[in-house]
């Protein structure tokens, strides 16, 4: 009796360890199911039923992202940032904005001249330096160089400063306008009949509209002023009409 409690009471004790055995290794492998594999990566947690799911919840918008459980904007990548080119390009594209003109004109003019009583035909050759302040006005800086001639030959060399005021819009491809200069001159000539060689300061301007294709400017000068014969006390008046055209480069 006491041999076979003894082998009952083992029997017990080796079905209570190998329950005990059987129960964790199922535990295991239920802890083993729940697990995410591959492990998930960084800003992501695994679920009980092994998911992958971010840290912030309910999930971040497109234009956030998710840090340490919270969602945060998004820097705006370098590359996407406009350069300084760019900048440079979009400042002197922008309407309104001052340009930066400086251009050089030679134009030849063919005109009729009308001093004291005299009439004259009136070549001139004219070369400027043209300055813009802005996109409009363009201030003009130059030299002219003309005769008139007819009964007697008349030599001008003087400046030619002013202003030019161009009207339209910028982008057409014909624009017109108006100027107005001083032209502040010496005419050494000769008279016809005697021969004596005379020099005269003369104080005129002129005035009118112009014409600009591209690089050609069409203007029509009408200029006027009062002048007098150095060494001498004669004076006298003039007036030309003429048309001119120039070549900017």
């Amino acid at each position: 009796m006491w041999y076979g409690a003894t082998v009952h009471r083992h029997s017990l004790a080796f079905v209570v360890v190998v329950v005990a055995i059987v129960a964790s290794a199922s535990r295991a492998e239920a802890d083993a199911a729940g697990a995410c594999f591959p492990a998930c990566r960084s800003g992501f947690v695994c679920t009980p039923d092994a998911k992958c799911v971010s840290l912030c919840n309910p999930p971040c918008a497109d234009s956030e992202l998710c840090s340490s459980g919270e969602c945060k904007a998004k820097k705006r990548p370098a590359a996407d940032a406009p350069s300084a080119d760019a900048k440079a390009e979009t400042k002197e594209a922008s309407p309104g904005e001052p340009l930066p003109e400086r251009k050089l004109e030679l134009g030849l003019g063919l005109g009729y001249q009308h001093i004291g009583s005299l009439d004259y035909f009136a070549p001139a050759l004219a070369f400027r330096y043209v300055l813009a302040l802005g996109l409009e006005p363009h201030l003009l800086f130059g030299v002219r160089v003309g005769a008139a001639l007819g009964s007697s030959t008349v030599g001008e060399v003087g400046l030619d400063l002013g202003y030019r005021h161009r009207l339209g819009a910028a982008t057409a491809p014909v624009r017109g306008g108006f100027f107005v200069t001083v032209r502040p001159e010496l005419w050494p000539g000769a008279s016809g009949s005697s021969g004596t060689s005379r020099t005269a300061f003369v104080g005129g301007g002129s005035l009118g509209p112009f014409l600009e294709l591209d690089r050609v400017l069409i203007s029509l000068p009408f200029a006027g002023g009062a002048g007098k014969v150095l060494a001498h006390s004669g004076t006298f008046g003039y007036f030309s009409v003429s048309a001119e055209a120039a070549v900017r480069f």
